[in-house]
């Protein structure tokens, strides 16, 4: 992470595909990675060029936002993405469901390098899963929680 541009916050949010190892199993892993890919072009499409997508499990993908102008922002973004993920696929007769649940850390707030961003963002994003599928947590959140 670089301190280039003082002016422009940065996040990392995790976001895993939930109903994912469903889909697999009733759809097989050659249609699954069929579903990766799609799910990989729908945050290619969201987020800005100057952003980093990875895929960072079978079923969890980590973004790297650096036009985190606020909080409200991350909030707004990570709302969008979770409806775009939001889908049903059919392959026969077969139908099955995904959605996504995320887990937030922002630049400077929660970390100043990588390392501890992740480490913060994965708190969040367990803390989401707990909350439901759809959901979100950021982690000064948990942070206040613990105050």
């Amino acid at each position: 992470i670089s301190k280039d541009d003082e002016n422009f916050k940065k996040a990392l949010i995790i976001f895993d595909i939930r109903g994912f190892n469903a889909l697999k199993e009733k759809m097989g892993i050659k249609f699954a990675e069929t579903v990766i890919s799609d799910i990989a072009g729908k945050l290619s499409h969201t987020f800005d060029r100057s952003d980093v997508i990875s895929r960072i499990s079978e079923s969890r993908f980590a973004v790297f936002t650096k036009s985190a102008i606020s909080k409200s922002m991350v909030i707004m973004k990570t709302n969008e993405t979770m409806d775009i993920l939001k889908s049903e696929y059919r392959n026969n007769d077969v139908i099955c469901s995904i959605q996504s649940c995320a887990g937030i850390s922002r630049y400077p707030k929660d970390g100043e390098n990588f390392g501890i961003l992740y480490q913060k963002a994965e708190t969040a994003f367990i803390s989401a899963i707990e909350k439901g599928n759809g959901k979100y947590t950021i982690y000064e959140e948990i942070e206040r929680q613990m105050d």
